[in-house]
């Protein structure tokens, strides 16, 4: 961080000096920030498309992450199957498949979704906390 704070702050000065430190901080928080996110939700892309189900057409290729929200305090992205959104639920948890034809009525769940998330989870307070430390 570089505040271009040098030497010795007249005291009717220190408000101003402290306000400038600290919003040249917070700019460099929210784009620590902000790099992690496009990071992770890249990577946690690319893991879901690696751990999904290959035999449900192009489900797996088909995630992808959208911004949902570019603000001055930072950026928002889902992370979502964009083609074969309504078979995340049944593939991630199972589901009951009467017309099954092994006479099995019960599809296994896949778990990906989930397993994705907890990384992610991981993965954005490593990348948030390394970036930070970068900053002192």
């Amino acid at each position: 961080m570089s505040s271009g704070i040098k030497g010795v702050i007249p005291i009717d000065a220190m408000a101003g000096a402290i306000r400038d430190t600290l919003d040249v901080y917070s700019r460099d928080v929210i784009a620590a920030v902000e790099k992690a996110t496009v990071e992770t939700t890249a990577e946690a892309v690319l893991e879901l498309k690696r751990n999904s189900p290959k035999d449900s057409g192009d489900y797996a290729k088909d995630w992808t992450r959208s911004l949902l929200e570019k603000s001055r305090y930072g950026l928002r992205y889902v992370v979502h199957n964009k083609g074969h959104y309504r078979l995340t639920h049944l593939l991630e948890n199972g589901h009951n498949n009467p017309r099954a034809v092994d006479g099995k009525p019960w599809t296994p769940a896949y778990p990906h979704i989930g397993l994705a998330e907890a990384h992610a989870i991981d993965m954005m307070r490593e990348k948030v906390e390394q970036y930070l430390n970068d900053i002192k």
